[in-house]
């Protein structure tokens, strides 16, 4: 039995056209898988190693408390894909939950999980699709808080690239 050259570039055409389909379906949802259950986390790009992100914030994080401490980051064991760990800002009693993919990427990112009052315990979770016009303005005054009280005083250059859903607030 023999192929007829018109079967055989069908078949080749249809593998090509299957593996750029694979390919194509890998760069639209790499940005969830990276993202693990942090979809909605606000992430933030660096020009820097985790390690070096990891020890700038450590250091800010001293800075606020006035101690000195090794780290505020750990790999949690009911999550080790990410580094988790806190930036602080002493003046308004706030503390940043933040977490750093393990995995490398072509950046360094951090993202922005939730923030609490350390004087009320209240906690404003970001990790969430916002449900009413209420908690974008909420979500948009945690975000620029962040950025201003913490970011912006880490001395190091950031991209604000939204969450894994594309959507910037």
């Amino acid at each position: 039995m023999t192929i007829s050259k018109t079967t055989f570039n069908k078949t080749i055409i249809i593998k090509i056209a299957g593996a750029i389909g694979v390919i194509v379906f890998w760069f639209l949802i790499r940005d969830y898988l990276v993202s693990g259950s942090n979809v909605m986390a606000e992430r933030y790009e660096f020009k820097v190693s985790k390690d070096s992100l990891m020890k700038v914030v450590t250091n800010f994080n001293d800075r606020q408390t006035g101690t000195q401490v090794d780290s505020v980051f750990f790999i949690d064991k009911g999550n080790p894909n990410f580094y988790e760990g806190y930036a602080l800002s002493s003046r308004d009693q706030d503390s940043y939950l933040v977490m750093i993919p393990v995995a490398e990427g072509r950046e360094t990112e951090l993202q922005l999980i939730s923030v609490t009052n350390l004087q009320t315990d209240s906690t404003i979770g970001v990790n969430h699709r916002p449900e009413n016009k209420a908690e974008v303005r909420l979500r948009k005054m945690v975000i620029k808080n962040f950025e201003e009280r913490v970011l912006d005083h880490l001395g190091l250059p950031y991209k604000h690239v939204g969450n894994a859903m594309n959507k910037v607030y």
